[in-house]
């Protein structure tokens, strides 16, 4: 089965933000991204994991380190 990518622009535009918040979120750590040549491309599976945490308020800086499960 093939892995499904967005870009942060694609994010972006479901999260109702900036790309450029979209980035942010990839700099810091806090959604994960692989590079791709001078831009990113965002594994579907993560960000769906990003949406989920952010939504009920349990994210700390990395997606797989939630409240709770340290």
């Amino acid at each position: 089965m093939e892995k499904k990518f967005l870009t942060p622009a694609e994010a972006a535009e479901i999260l109702g933000v900036k790309e450029e918040t979209v980035l942010s979120y990839i700099k810091t750590g806090e959604l994960e991204a692989e590079p791709a040549g001078n831009h990113y491309k965002i594994a579907a599976e993560d960000f769906e994991l990003f949406k989920e945490l952010k939504n009920k308020g349990i994210f700390t800086r990395s997606p797989h380190r939630c409240k709770g499960t340290n």
